[in-house]
């Protein structure tokens, strides 16, 4: 099938509380073989004697990936996402939803297609972009970013085969 849509509960890293979880997958979204994915998280805030859909933050991510851009080896994957991250629990003070900081960011690798040159060309470069919103006037915005190459393997002098990553943060 093309289309998918999946639900589930999950229990979040940042929160510590279980999430109702909705996740749609499109096989074929651009005619060309993409994925497209999306997935959105929602739970209750603890303290608020609410239902689900009136509390809690919603988090999400959406993904999409090809893993044929021009052969049968390279493609891209592209993932935007928005979390809340809870911080009430290590504060014991109730901040209200609207006062978790919120952790956006993108991530894209690209993988190339294999090639037999004598020198080191990535197999693969990717790089991460993420965002933490201060908690209070006092606080910081977090800026994150991390570039990574995948070499792959690549021959020593003692023509022995191993893996090269190359990782700047």
């Amino acid at each position: 099938p093309y289309v998918s849509l999946e639900y589930g509960v999950t229990k979040s890293l940042y929160s510590d509380r279980w999430e109702g979880e909705l996740d749609l997958k499109h096989d074929n979204a651009f005619g060309g073989g993409e994925v497209a994915t999306m997935n959105i998280r929602k739970g209750k805030n603890r303290l608020l004697r609410k239902n689900v859909f009136s509390s809690g933050p919603i988090n999400w991510r959406m993904t999409i990936k090809d893993d044929y851009l021009g052969s049968s080896n390279a493609g891209y994957d592209i993932e935007v996402f928005r979390d809340h991250v809870d911080v009430s629990e290590q504060n014991e003070v109730d901040i209200g939803d609207v006062d978790c900081p919120l952790r956006t960011g993108i991530t894209t690798k690209v993988r190339f297609p294999q090639s037999s040159y004598s020198f080191a060309i990535p197999k693969a470069v990717s790089a991460r972009f993420e965002c933490v919103d201060p908690l209070t006037q006092n606080d910081c915005t977090q800026f994150i970013t991390s570039m990574s190459a995948d070499f792959g393997d690549q021959r020593t002098l003692k023509l022995s085969k191993r893996p090269v990553i190359s990782t700047v943060t």
